[in-house]
């Protein structure tokens, strides 16, 4: 017996219609398609042997991936420099940087951009993030 027969016909087609626009409703309601609506959700970062190594968390979709790249940039003076770029790796939604000859005991305000959002924060010993 199908389920038509134990729950009525009318009953069966109510409860079809609703799993339609539910399911229907599930496929607008995707994370980003596109890399420009990409959002950075935080960075966490550690420092050893003189080297950073920083990830940067994003809400990409790992079903639904698509071609997006980070930047890191620094703050020197008065001007921003990108001191590297990473692709966001689709199957876990991240950006990994890595610098050599990282001085840990000097704060350096950074800045990490992807999409149409970006991360600041001062690495060293005042560690601060501001999210935008």
């Amino acid at each position: 017996m199908d389920a038509a027969h134990t729950i009525g016909r009318s009953e069966y087609k109510r409860m079809r219609r609703l799993f339609h626009v539910i399911a229907t409703l599930m496929l607008l309601a995707q994370v980003p398609t596109n890399a420009e609506g990409l959002e950075a959700l935080w960075t966490q970062y550690g420092v050893s042997d003189g080297v950073l190594k920083m990830s940067l968390h994003t809400d990409l979709n790992p079903l639904k991936p698509v071609s997006a790249k980070a930047e890191l940039w620094l703050e020197r003076g008065d001007t921003w420099t990108k001191i590297s770029e990473s692709e966001v790796e689709a199957l876990t939604a991240m950006a990994v940087f890595r610098i050599e000859n990282w001085n840990s005991k000097e704060s350096i305000p950074y800045r990490v951009v992807c999409g149409s959002s970006n991360i600041e924060g001062i690495s060293g010993q005042n560690r601060k993030t501001r999210r935008y």
